[in-house]
């Protein structure tokens, strides 16, 4: 259990780094998300056995959630290119907010103590987040960047919610297609963008093509690992771990690997955001 926790943590971090080393080789975020797109399908097909299956529900919510998904895409590529990893992905997770109060609103789930502080500590670690850094640009917070986090953040959390929407009207069904439909329309969209803007000859010639395949790879195990860990594990411990677990490392990768100096209250602001993370998802 320990080797699929470790697995699913250091996937989740991988697609943060693909995206980030691809973006400091290549200013075309279209064809990179076109690349992770398409190659998700066959991902997808894959784990379904090649069996497809669904009803008009999972079509509607599959494209629904694959416009969402191609926003998230974009602007998430964006925050990476112009801001630190280490804070975009801090922020980036605290969309799980949307989810609850979706579900405290809508799904008349119960407010608990545990959410309530998981609530404050976001507010403590926005409130902590400084915006400049002397030592390292990379490190600095703009508009631009504020604005593509913000997106990611939205899109995200919108996307959990029509997550959970299909999961209410089809329990336990059609995961694969919800998925596979979604995707499908990612492909296309950012397919047709990329040769509206580019020759398919300058396309073929981008840098960095493999890591979009290494995104795509990453992100899509560590969502079948965890679909196999949730048969496992109380979801109270799953998710507290693997979100804290993939924030450390993100840090740990910004700093190491792209030398982003974080001053005093952000690296409280990043724990706090961890601790945010782990009351809000029990």
């Amino acid at each position: 259990m320990l080797l699929l926790y470790t697995l699913i943590v250091l996937f989740t971090v991988t697609q943060s780094l693909s995206t980030k080393f691809y973006a400091k080789s290549s200013n075309n975020p279209y064809f990179y998300n076109a690349i992770k797109s398409f190659f998700a399908l066959p991902l997808m097909l894959l784990l379904n056995g090649f069996n497809i299956q669904f009803d008009t529900i999972t079509l509607i919510l599959g494209i629904t959630y694959g416009i969402s998904l191609c926003l998230s895409m974009y602007s998430g590529y964006k925050a990476l290119q112009t801001g630190p990893m280490s804070l975009t992905s801090l922020i980036v997770s605290f969309s799980i907010v949307i989810p609850i109060l979706y579900g405290f609103i809508f799904c008349n789930e119960s407010v608990t103590t545990y959410k309530i502080f998981g609530i404050l500590f976001l507010m403590l670690a926005i409130i902590l987040i400084n915006t400049n850094s002397k030592k390292n640009p990379d490190t600095k917070i703009n508009l631009k960047w504020c604005i593509f986090v913000l997106l990611t953040f939205l899109a995200n959390g919108i996307c959990s919610v029509i997550q959970k929407k299909h999961q209410i009207l089809c329990p336990g069904k059609y995961a694969e297609e919800f998925m596979f439909f979604s995707m499908l329309l990612c492909a296309v969209i950012y397919i047709l963008i990329s040769l509206k803007k580019f020759p398919l000859k300058q396309l073929l010639k981008t840098k960095g093509k493999w890591l979009g395949v290494l995104s795509t790879i990453a992100g899509t195990m560590a969502n079948y690992l965890t679909l196999i860990l949730v048969g496992m594990e109380n979801a109270s411990v799953l998710f507290p771990i693997i979100s804290s677990g993939t924030i450390f490392t993100t840090v740990l990768c910004g700093v190491i690997v792209f030398k982003e100096n974080l001053k005093f209250n952000q690296i409280i602001a990043i724990i706090c955001g961890i601790a945010s993370i782990f009351f809000l998802k029990i």
